[in-house]
């Protein structure tokens, strides 16, 4: 909704326009022949026209918000905070632990009877399996076990070490025919070892970077489709001068380092993680602090947006309380445990799916909050994965995460009071004013408003030094006055309300307004019957138009 605030100051009361149109008559009136003319004339002119909407007002009342109306006009607040942005590393840090593929090939009398045969020798150890345990390790402390059945990989290595000490040279093959890169191509390795006749001790070790290859985990030969991986090893020795003792042997291991994933599927849980716990600034109404609040009908709104492909997952909003300007911890729900949203997750990967749930009044004391004594909000948000139905597949992707906002909304119903700021204009009296006999402000209010509003005009100097007031005490005020309200909390007529009064103005203010460069208009509002707990709706449709003229009697020179 526009902010729309029209000030229009007529500059000098129009000294020009009115001279212009009373000197003629005074010049064919007057019969005294004089080079310095002295007048003292009565004249009237227009000093203030200004028009508030009620947005003028709002926009003054709640910083850093958005403002906007429904359909019927009746306008609301809403402050955004968001509560976490999590990457799936915030949240899952998986703990790749594995089993250590270690085989041996010891030195016999027949393997040195197939050398001298044949001049070497080939072992196939068939298909070990190559098991990973992950856990997901959360940053509270708290772990629970997952079951991978395929990932692609983000990042990983495997790593060969071979020792040797029976002089002879060799390779070993290796193949996993379930892990492929993105070509679609099976791993396949060989790692060599020298001859070493001299000693008979050699090494050799193989680190072979796992970016971007897929593993399946469902084809494993022991018939278990989670975190078991085959791998085909083959050794060959070629006969060498050495000549091998009992003690001699060859030994290789296998193991998978520095795992990251890309994307992984398979069943998460059961188990908890923090989605968010954090104290936050929350102070929407802080430049009224000592306003009179109450809002009948705010709400929460927490929005989750949910990358993490984790079916029949909850979460529950642990704690909400907020801190207020004394430093005092205030809970606002009445029982946490009741708000309980089931995060929706997405079926693909690459999608989101929001899971929204709305707190009100019903459920903790909001109004309370919505004060501008509050100053901190604090809430724990917590994410429970309970075990996947049957046949249920779920996926975790590095890019697609988890992130919450936790919106305040707040439809414009409730009691105001004590609302008070200023406007500023630029005002010139004139030089033309040598003295004024009497000077009377005379105000024509239009309000279409469920508010009482208070008016002060303040004159300032140049340097904007306090000079004087307009109006004092024994005024009778209000100068606008509020529409009769029905049980809506919008005006019973559909016409404004016109308050006209006068104020006769004091020779001291008069001769303070001769040397006034600014204007200050001084509003203070109340919500109509604020004392008797009237409850009022504020629609975009409401505005208040001051109208300020004069009249006044005084001497003129020229």
């Amino acid at each position: 909704m526009k902010v729309q605030n029209y000030l229009n100051l007529r500059g000098g009361f129009q000294w020009l326009m009115l001279l212009g149109i009373c000197l003629p008559l005074l010049t064919i009136t007057s019969c005294k022949p004089d080079s310095t003319a002295d007048w003292s004339p009565t004249f009237a002119g227009p000093l203030v026209n200004s028009t508030l909407t009620i947005s003028d007002i709002l926009d003054r009342i709640a910083s850093d918000s958005s403002l906007f109306s429904d359909d019927d006009g009746l306008i609301y607040f809403t402050f955004e905070n968001e509560l976490f942005d999590y990457s799936p590393a915030d949240l899952f840090q998986l703990d790749y632990g594995t089993n250590v593929i270690d085989n041996e090939v010891p030195f016999s009398p027949a393997l040195q009877s197939a050398l001298d045969l044949n001049g070497g020798a080939s072992f196939s150890f068939g298909q070990g399996v190559l098991t990973i345990e992950p856990a997901v390790l959360n940053p509270d402390g708290s772990q629970f076990n997952i079951l991978i059945d395929s990932m692609y990989l983000y990042e990983g290595e495997l790593m060969v070490n071979i020792n040797s000490t029976m002089g002879h040279g060799g390779y070993l093959d290796i193949q996993i025919p379930n892990m492929v890169n993105a070509d679609g191509e099976m791993f396949m390795y060989q790692l060599e070892w020298p001859e070493n006749v001299t000693t008979g001790a050699s090494t050799a070790s193989l680190m072979v970077p796992l970016n971007g290859y897929f593993i399946d985990f469902t084809q494993s030969t022991d018939n278990d489709p989670y975190n078991h991986l085959d791998v085909d090893m083959t050794i060959n020795i070629v006969k060498s001068d050495y000549i091998a003792d009992d003690n001699d042997n060859i030994t290789f291991t296998l193991e998978l380092d520095g795992m990251d994933f890309e994307l992984v599927y398979g069943d998460f849980g059961p188990g908890s993680y923090l989605l968010g716990k954090d104290t936050i600034d929350f102070n929407p109404f802080t430049e009224f602090v000592d306003a009179d609040f109450y809002l009948s009908d705010p709400r929460i709104n927490l929005r989750i947006n949910n990358g993490i492909g984790l079916g029949n997952t909850n979460s529950f909003v642990e704690d909400l309380m907020y801190i207020d300007n004394n430093g005092s911890l205030n809970e606002v729900l009445y029982n946490p445990d009741a708000i309980q949203p089931m995060i929706n997750a997405p079926v693909t990967v690459g999608q989101f799916a929001e899971t929204f749930e709305q707190i009100s009044n019903e459920d903790g004391d909001l109004s309370a909050m919505m004060s501008p004594n509050v100053r901190q909000l604090i809430y724990g948000i917590y994410g429970v994965i309970n075990n996947n139905p049957p046949n249920t597949q779920s996926f975790i992707h590095r890019d697609y995460g988890v992130s919450a906002n936790l919106d305040v909304e707040i439809p414009m119903y409730g009691r105001i009071g004590d609302i008070d700021f200023t406007d500023t204009l630029d005002f010139d009296l004139g030089e033309q004013l040598a003295e004024v006999d009497s000077l009377v402000i005379k105000t024509n209010m239009e309000s279409y408003f469920p508010a009482n509003a208070y008016l002060q005009i303040y004159f300032l100097d140049a340097d904007k030094n306090l000079l004087d007031s307009l109006y004092h005490s024994d005024f009778d005020l209000p100068l606008i006055q509020s529409p009769e309200i029905g049980p809506d909390g919008k005006p019973i007529d559909e016409e404004p309300v016109l308050t006209v009064k006068e104020a006769l103005v004091s020779r001291s203010t008069v001769s303070n307004m001769v040397d006034c460069n600014y204007l200050v208009l001084r509003y203070s509002f109340e919500t109509a019957d604020f004392e008797d707990g009237t409850e009022v709706k504020l629609f975009d449709e409401y505005y208040i138009n001051a109208k300020l003229g004069f009249q006044a009697t005084g001497r003129i020179e020229f």
